[in-house]
């Protein structure tokens, strides 16, 4: 089915007419448009079409509602009939955030009332390319609409139009700064501690109530695997593999699909979280027809844009202490906020670290070329500078962190339940703290200076303990130096890290003495 204008009416009583030329006037009047605009890069849980005739198209994808606004057609008949018509034909070719852009774009060159000809949508152009306002989805979106109206035969605008563009220069690129100072925004604490309250929500996967384990499910899969939102929400229940006894893998979808090219990237899973995930997936009704993964509880599609983003740090509160948690409840502490594209840049910038070449780290996440994975790459360098920067010695930093790492410190001669003892180095150390978990699968001492069940004690010897963590360390670089694997020995690493939240809690100790 197709339809005309409603009512003819004679074109020069268009208010805003100025802006066609008589010959795009009727070119635009003569215009059939389809009721129903097809959408071929629609996933399995996207909308698959939507009406053109409608007054506002909300078109849901990837989680998200696209709203398209247009003039009215009372009063702004041949406008209203233009933009629908390339609008729904720019959707067909690109995304909807794109095409949000152009429409966007379109509106504020028609207010300005200029005449649509190929020389204004140049200048159009160069201010884009000009402006300090990182005008880049504008200019690259109006650029590609300048192609579609050419290849549309839209009166004015010739093939030979097309190689003029060549000579308008380009945008600036984006600010890259971000590639370069991800670990002031995901600081290895954090690391730390959503690592550690991955594998203990694993470990008790089935005692968690569905809400907690929705969201740490959409925590742990973003941590894991650096995928985009559309990528998770485009998940199904049978995405999920077992490659092996232990072993499991993900198929994440592409982000970017078109309609002749659709399929999926394997991705290796850690089994803590392809645990829960399986939990999840075991939790279904078995009626339910739905096969969407992180979905709500109540069988609903995931549509709200900030559903991921909230899930997350929901879930961080959780897996910070109770004396933390009591904190922020107070507004005296603010737990750290994160989105899915920290996730993201932290898995490129590990790639990066662990000698992963641009093709690999562009494979995985799944772009198009190498510039950003080559940013990633040229940032490594910089790491060990971003990273005493960020811990430094600073020790307000260091106690708030002992503070979020740790349960409440405490006396050994007032404990009464179990302790903490291990060795380091050949030394043994008995009484550091107590521990208030059932059972536990890390390695006592070395990993309970970032365990909220570990209470330290305020009179154990925790420098001497740092000194011996210390002492390893100079032997892992001894034997990296003798291989020459320096810059590649996560054990070392790892020290690091662990050196950091040993002298976190000894900052607390002597805070909390002062005070």
């Amino acid at each position: 089915m197709r339809f005309k204008a409603n009512e003819k009416k004679e074109l020069s009583s268009e208010i805003f007419e100025s802006v066609f030329t008589k010959k795009q006037q009727e070119y635009i009047y003569n215009l059939e448009l389809p009721i129903v605009i097809p959408l071929p890069r629609a996933g399995e849980f996207d909308c698959k079409e939507f009406r053109l005739t409608e007054d506002i198209w909300k078109i849901e994808s990837g989680g998200k509602l696209h709203t398209f606004s247009f003039p009215d057609s009372r009063n702004n008949h041949l406008i209203n009939k233009f933009l629908r018509h390339f609008i729904g034909k720019f959707i067909q070719f690109y995304s909807l955030r794109y095409s949000r852009y152009l429409l966007d774009t379109l509106n504020e060159f028609i207010s300005k009332k200029l005449i649509l000809t190929p020389e204004n949508l140049r200048h159009e152009l160069e201010a884009f390319a000009n402006s300090t306002r990182h005008d880049n989805l504008n200019y690259y979106s109006l650029k590609r609409f300048f192609s579609i109206m050419v290849e549309d035969n839209f009166p004015g605008f010739e093939l030979e139009e097309l190689y003029s563009l060549d000579t308008i220069k380009r945008p600036k690129s984006s600010n890259w700064d971000i590639y370069y100072q991800l670990e002031v925004k995901l600081k290895p604490y954090e690391n730390n501690m959503i690592r550690q309250g991955i594998l203990k929500a694993s470990f008790k996967r089935n005692k968690l109530i569905l809400e907690e384990l929705i969201d740490t499910c959409i925590l742990a899969i973003f941590y894991a695997t650096g995928a985009r939102p559309v990528q998770v929400f485009n998940l199904k229940d049978n995405d999920i593999k077992s490659d092996a006894e232990g072993f499991y893998s993900i198929a994440l979808p592409y982000a970017k699909q078109t309609s002749k090219k659709r399929g999926k990237i394997s991705i290796k899973l850690p089994s803590e979280t392809a645990l829960l995930l399986l939990e999840l997936v075991s939790r279904r009704d078995v009626n339910d027809e739905c096969k969407q993964l992180l979905r709500m509880k109540n069988g609903q599609l995931t549509k709200r844009q900030d559903f991921f983003t909230r899930a997350i740090n929901r879930q961080i509160y959780r897996f910070s202490s109770t004396d933390t948690r009591k904190l922020v409840d107070e507004g005296k502490v603010q737990l750290p906020k994160h989105t899915p594209y920290d996730y993201r840049h932290n898995i490129g910038h590990q790639m990066a670290m662990a000698g992963a070449s641009a093709e690999e780290i562009a494979a995985i996440l799944g772009h198009s070329t190498l510039v950003v994975a080559r940013h990633y790459i040229s940032a490594t360098p910089e790491l060990a500078f971003i990273k005493q920067r960020a811990l430094g010695e600073n020790p307000a930093y260091l106690e708030m962190m002992g503070m979020i790492l740790t349960g409440e410190i405490t006396n050994e001669s007032r404990w009464s339940e179990k302790k903490v003892a291990g060795d380091i180095d050949n030394t043994m150390f008995i009484g550091i703290g107590g521990c208030t978990a059932h059972s536990c699968q890390f390695s006592p001492v070395r990993s309970c200076y970032s365990c909220t069940d570990f209470c330290p004690f305020s009179d154990a010897p925790h420098a001497e303990v740092l000194h011996s963590v210390k002492q390893e360390v100079r032997k892992q670089i001894a034997i990296s130096d003798a291989t020459g694997q320096v810059k590649r020995n996560p054990t070392i690493v790892e020290h690091e890290q662990t050196i950091f939240e040993i002298e976190s809690v000894i900052a607390r100790i002597q805070l909390d003495k002062t005070q």
